[in-house]
């Protein structure tokens, strides 16, 4: 039998097929129904196969790294959280989290009267998934199908490093359409920019300060008004000017992010995306996340959580030691990690051990993706609803641990996710404003290429064999 379901590793969402005999999943299979990867997959793709039969995962929960009984860590949890200002109680949720995990997280917020709540994952992520939200006088998000539809495709930053299955469309680009115009902007020689076209190679740092740039280009400013930005762009400001005169004859064409932790201000990065998208007309937009939920994640905590703590003011608490209990639900969740230890109550959900375990820690194995039934929101906010490959061995979702831990309805939560709408348009910004800050954004060092592993600071993948067989330093 083969059962389908969804690669969470990056916010392509390609979909996944493994052949199943009873409870095991026997072999990876090629989804070649699914029409964003037509059964192609990249090495993150083939971590899905292992996380499923991988002989570290975690299948009993633990206190300080001793492993204990379902019943015995709930007490744990519920006994120290009775001490605990409410106020201080921090939720973190993975971006592999499905909207129902998210909803879950939130109700679980308002249950305990906390607005510490917030999706982790990478920190650039998160930023650029604010600047998705912000109001734009006209918005014009893209779908997977704008981007083979293009004639012209302006790229900041290496995408192809991010979501490498994204090459075949992108490639139809090129080379299907006479005429048809790449362009990447990027300090390195990248694996974007080595199939574009046009690479316009610009400062580290300065993704922002270009885009402004060409949005007053866009917009028949004087080009007085942005020479003062091109010293810090490192771009010919006629090079510039013909990049912003062929995006806006092109008939049809896609602006596309992957946010990065080198950019500096990729939530402003994803604005102006936006603003140039609609200046020019037939343009659309998509940003290209490092983890698949993303934007459902920060979606469901924005429908149910309205006024929760933003990322950075959480992390900022934590570091402070300002929370104290935090529940880290999910993967990639390394960032935070350092932060946690003044906190008088640790809660993880995980996959895999923790690298270090204090006295206080509780930790309960976490089912994946491929183990449980969950939708999913990926680029060009497209619903995907995955089932089960294969029943749980041992772990559980944040879901269903949740529900069981806080007598949580978790019927009622999984029905409330038809009410997750993504990109909730926040406020309404002064555009020569923000363009005229963006100008005191200073310069960067030189930095090195994404690594082509690269996601979630590589924490997680260094559990799986590819990675290793391919990072032996």
């Amino acid at each position: 039998m083969v059962k389908r379901s969804v690669c969470l590793f990056c916010s392509l969402g390609c979909g996944l097929a493994y052949r199943v005999s009873g409870r095991e999943a026997e072999a990876i299979d090629y989804d070649r129904e699914c029409q964003v990867n037509k059964g192609a997959l990249c090495p993150r793709g083939y971590y899905n196969y292992e996380l499923l039969n991988h002989p570290g995962r975690l299948t009993q929960p633990s206190i300080g790294g001793i492993g204990v009984s379902w019943g015995e860590a709930f007490s744990r949890v519920r006994r120290e959280l009775q001490g605990i200002d409410p106020g201080s109680i921090g939720i973190v949720v993975s971006p592999l989290a499905s909207l129902e995990e998210a909803s879950g997280a939130a109700a679980l917020a308002v249950s305990l009267g906390t607005k510490q709540i917030c999706a982790g994952g990478d920190p650039a992520d998160q930023d650029a998934y604010l600047g998705s939200t912000w109001q734009v006088s006209e918005d014009r998000p893209g779908e997977l199908a704008d981007v083979e539809a293009s004639e012209y495709i302006l790229i900041i930053g290496d995408i192809l490093t991010r979501s490498p299955v994204l090459s075949k469309r992108i490639n139809n680009v090129k080379y299907g359409k006479k005429g048809a115009r790449i362009v990447v902007i990027d300090p390195n020689r990248s694996h974007a920019a080595w199939f574009a076209t046009e690479h316009l190679k610009n400062k580290p740092g300065s993704e922002a300060i270009l885009l402004a740039a060409l949005i007053g280009l866009l917009k028949r400013k004087d080009e007085a008004e942005i020479l003062p930005l091109i010293e810090k762009i490192g771009v010919p400001i006629d090079v510039l000017k013909r990049v912003s005169e062929e995006l806006a004859a092109a008939t049809a064409g896609t602006v596309i992010v992957s946010p990065g932790v080198n950019k500096k201000r990729n939530d402003l990065v994803v604005y102006f995306a936006r603003v140039l998208a609609g200046l020019a007309a037939n343009k659309k937009w998509l940003v290209f996340y490092s983890g698949g939920d993303t934007i459902g994640v920060n979606a469901a905590i924005d429908a149910f959580c309205p006024g929760h703590a933003p990322y950075h003011e959480l992390k900022k608490k934590l570091d402070q030691g300002a929370i104290q209990g935090i529940f880290l639900l999910g993967e990639d969740l390394s960032d935070l990690e350092p932060l946690v230890g003044g906190a008088k109550l640790v809660v993880r959900t995980r996959y895999f051990p923790a690298k270090k375990n204090n006295a206080e820690e509780v930790i309960f194995p976490l089912a994946s993706h491929l183990e449980t039934q969950g939708r999913y929101i990926f680029s060009g906010s497209r619903l995907v609803e995955a089932g089960a490959v294969v029943e749980p061995a041992g772990g559980k979702s944040n879901l269903v641990m949740l529900g069981e831990l806080f007598d949580l309805e978790v019927e009622a939560l999984v029905s409330r996710v038809n009410e997750v709408k993504p990109g909730q348009n926040r406020e309404l910004f002064d555009l020569e404003k923000v363009i005229a800050e963006v100008g005191k954004i200073g310069p960067a060092g030189e930095i090195l290429p994404e690594e082509i592993t690269h996601f979630a600071g590589n924490d997680l993948a260094k559990n799986f064999f590819w990675y290793r067989a391919n990072n032996k330093g």
